[in-house]
């Protein structure tokens, strides 16, 4: 026996062993030829791999060749995919697709049988995911409806006095100049509505308490910059930061302790507390449905700030804020939004407001760790001298032109110099 032939598999079929005198591969790529009126070259498209199709030439031989034979025809009868091990392609999963024939030779005593097998694929049924992007959506229009409706609840107009009125529109002043002073407002240019609802906010408050909520709704909201490219990770911890300003809850916090400590207070301090509460919680929970908004694009193409990025000329100032994304950089953007939306929740007394936060932070916790996911993970290494970015991108990436990548994600002031300290480097 030669040595190739000591090299080839024992041939068997769901655990039937036969011999095999000869056996053919049919493979390929399936394709289609596009012929096009007066053009001599045709088109050939590429529809894939074409499906593998073996020819086995098999047989069994010895005394008990009709028991053999008629065993490995049992095995071709049935239904479903099997193994083959073939003698020279090894094993395969495979469905006997064409009628065998099996011949018995009683002069030689053996049985010979011809089939042929396709290879067999996973019958494969639409599988339904879930949408995070529409869904972290849909939860800030509902956290901002919820919003807007405990706001017309809780604002107290029953009692008319120049002191109350005075102090409510100090509240205005007060809550909606720390928005319109904030930079994410010039920035996407709606600072002077904010201004100018501030200014006429106490009558605009006294004549419809639910017009002055949409309007200030409608002044904060980004949806119209939502197909603009943008570092929209950055947008999301600017307006964390905003939420998180003490003007925003000082008045809220105080009205907690006041209920529950069961503080004695006259008509017009509970008054005063509780319409400063409620001017309060109506612009935090507003800008907090922009936080969820924004998760949505945190992570996509449209979350950017990668060199040629189209970028309007009011988003700009975001633009070169943040390195291209990771996982590690999606986490904590996503850790840094929920955290914020939990110290809301820690806030929150009415029922229905506090099931819509709870609902906003799961889409923003959905949103975000599903896009984190497919990114790379970042490592922490520390160069052996002071040495260019250009050096380390070429390093690590064999890409020299990711330097201001690792400049801009470990807060280097110089791409030239890079400090002998702990940088965080992409791992792809």
């Amino acid at each position: 026996m030669s040595i190739r032939s000591e090299q080839l598999l024992p041939a068997s079929f769901r655990g039937v062993p036969f011999e095999v005198t000869s056996g053919r591969l049919k493979g390929g790529r399936r394709t289609v030829v596009h012929e096009y009126p007066q053009r001599d070259n045709p088109y050939v498209e590429d529809l894939g791999r074409a499906t593998r199709q073996v020819t086995i030439e098999a047989f069994v031989v010895g005394d008990d060749y009709i028991d053999r034979g008629t065993a490995l025809l049992a095995e071709i009868e049935k239904p479903g995919s099997g193994t083959l091990i073939h003698p020279w392609l090894g094993e395969m999963t495979v469905t006997v697709t064409s009628v065998s024939e099996l011949k018995f030779d009683t002069g030689l005593g053996a049985a010979y049988l011809t089939f042929v097998a396709t290879e067999a694929g996973d019958l494969e049924f639409p599988v339904m995911g879930i949408d995070t992007q529409t869904e972290a959506l849909e939860a800030a229009d509902e956290l901002e409806q919820s919003a807007i409706s405990k706001f017309i609840d809780s604002i107290d107009l029953s009692i008319v006095s120049e002191y109350i009125d005075a102090a409510l529109s100090g509240d205005l002043l007060d809550v909606l100049g720390v928005i319109d002073s904030a930079e994410i407002a010039k920035v996407f240019d709606f600072a002077t509505d904010v201004a100018d609802l501030a200014s006429k906010g106490l009558s605009l408050l006294s004549t419809d308490p639910k017009v002055f909520a949409q309007t200030l709704a409608g002044a904060l909201g980004l949806s119209k910059w939502a197909t603009t490219a943008t570092a929209w990770s950055r947008v999301g911890e600017q307006l964390k930061n905003l939420v998180s300003k003490d003007k925003l809850s000082s008045g809220t916090k105080a009205k907690i302790q006041a209920d529950r400590e069961g503080r004695p207070l006259s008509d017009t301090q509970k008054v005063v507390m509780t319409n400063r509460a409620a001017v309060e919680s109506l612009a935090r929970q507003l800008l907090l449905a922009q936080i969820v908004g924004v998760s949505a694009l945190i992570g996509t193409s449209k979350d950017t700030s990668a060199p040629g990025a189209v970028l309007t000329a009011a988003a700009e100032p975001f633009a070169e804020q943040e390195p291209i994304q990771s996982y590690d950089d999606l986490i904590e953007v996503r850790d840094q939004l929920l955290d914020v939306l939990d110290q809301e929740l820690l806030m929150e007394t009415d029922d229905e407001t506090y099931q819509a936060i709870e609902a906003a932070r799961t889409a923003v916790f959905e949103a975000i760790t599903e896009r984190a996911d497919t990114q790379s993970r970042l490592f922490t290494t520390v160069p052996p001298d002071i040495m260019p970015a250009v050096v380390l991108a070429y390093d690590y990436h064999d890409d020299a032109n990711r330097d201001r990548e690792i400049a801009l994600r470990n807060h280097i002031e110089h791409e030239g110099f890079c400090p002998v300290e702990e940088l965080r480097i992409s791992s792809e």
